[in-house]
């Protein structure tokens, strides 16, 4: 008795399991004789419509998480030329985005970047944001500049020189106490 049950349960197993492979290969073969439908996509990098953060000498830069990005635009090979009106039309442009900065990692720290985050003096990038240590409810200022986008340096405060105020730059990774550039703070 307990055999014929035993058989009647695998048999049962077995049948459902043909019956769910058979409805899988019909829905199959149904939706491969369905006409697919043409659906086009419009995907923009997030850059198309993000809001420029500063713009110097048509270097476009965004900052998005504490990460500063910078987006150079050359036009292409001009299509037509009129030597008459002096004109060139460009078919399009080749734009390229890619990351210059990211704020370093410390431990129990986020960053926030401030309203206004990036400004430019005429010689370095400033990027000023807000970092936090968790649990301390304050921020603290941070600021890094940078003339070439590759060498980085932080702020570490005011340094008098001769009786004149100037602010101290350490050379981003330095564990020095002492600055590795100064620039005079201009009272406006």
């Amino acid at each position: 008795m307990l055999f014929r049950v035993a058989t009647k349960k695998k048999t049962l197993f077995w049948f459902l399991c043909l019956l769910i492979v058979a409805s899988v290969i019909v829905n199959l073969i149904l939706v491969e004789k369905e006409p697919r439908k043409q659906v086009q996509h419009s995907i923009q990098p997030w850059w198309h419509n993000a809001k420029v953060d500063l713009v110097v000498k048509d270097v476009r830069y965004f900052v998005r998480q504490c990460r500063i990005f910078a987006m150079h635009s050359t036009p292409q090979e001009p299509q037509e030329k009129s030597s008459a009106n002096a004109t060139v039309q460009f078919s399009s442009s080749t734009t390229s985005v890619t990351e210059i900065f990211s704020i370093p990692v410390s431990t129990f720290t986020s960053c926030r970047p401030k309203s206004n985050p990036l400004s430019h003096d005429g010689e370095y990038l400033i990027f000023n944001v807000c970092e936090m240590t968790m649990g301390a409810g304050g921020c603290s200022k941070g600021r890094y500049r940078s003339a070439d986008h590759k060498h980085w340096e932080e702020y570490i405060g005011i340094t008098w020189i001769k009786g004149e105020q100037y602010e101290a730059w350490r050379t981003l990774g330095s564990t020095s106490s002492k600055a590795d550039s100064v620039k005079k703070v201009v009272n406006k």
